[in-house]
C-alpha cells in the first residue's frame, strides 16, 4: 500500500482528478501499463471532510484508491491498493500511481476543470474528439490528432 498526501487542491478539483484519472494515465502515464476505467465509486461527507472509495479496473488488475479530504486545509491524503495478481501484472504499480499522481500539477488540474469533458469539432478537419484525449495549454488552445492544426476549444 501506498500512501500520500496533495496538498493545496480543492474539493472540485479533487473529484476531477479522479474521474479524469484514467485519461490522464492514458496521456501522461507510461505507455505499457494497461488502461484504466473507473468502475465504482462512493463518498461519505462530514461538515469538515470528504472520504472516497474508488475502484479503478484494467484488463490485468483493479486499483482500489482512498481518498479523505480535508475541506479546510484543501489536502487530500490517499492511500493506493493493488492485490497481487497471479500473472505478475500490477507488481509496482501503487509506487507508479503514487508517483504519476503526484507530478500531476496545479496547472494541470486547472485545465481539467476549466475544460470539462466534451466533445469537440476541428474547424479545419472535422474530426471530433474529447476534451481527455488532448494536451490542453491554460489558454484552452490543442492541437488536432488528426490534422495537427492548433485549435481554441470551447465548451459546446
Amino acid at each position: 500500500m501506498e500512501t500520500f498526501e496533495i496538498a493545496d487542491i480543492t474539493q472540485k478539483e479533487l473529484f476531477v482528478l479522479i474521474e479524469d484519472l484514467p485519461g490522464l494515465w492514458e496521456r501522461k502515464g507510461d505507455w505499457n501499463e494497461a488502461l484504466l476505467q473507473l468502475h465504482y465509486r462512493r463518498y461519505h461527507e462530514s461538515d469538515e471532510s470528504i472520504f472516497g472509495s474508488i475502484i479503478y479496473t484494467s484488463e490485468y488488475y483493479s486499483i482500489s484508491l482512498f481518498v479523505e479530504f480535508n475541506r479546510l486545509t484543501e489536502t487530500a491524503r490517499f492511500e493506493i491498493l493493488v492485490p497481487p495478481v497471479g500473472t505478475g501484472f500490477g507488481v509496482g504499480l501503487e509506487r507508479r500511481l503514487r508517483n504519476f499522481m503526484l507530478s500531476i500539477t496545479k496547472e494541470d488540474l486547472e485545465i481539467l476543470v476549466a475544460f470539462p469533458r466534451g466533445k469537440f469539432d476541428c474547424p479545419y478537419c472535422k474530426a471530433q474528439y474529447s476534451t481527455r484525449s488532448l494536451e490542453v495549454t491554460k489558454e484552452g488552445y490543442a492541437d488536432c490528432p488528426n490534422c495537427g492544426k492548433a485549435i481554441q476549444l470551447v465548451v459546446e
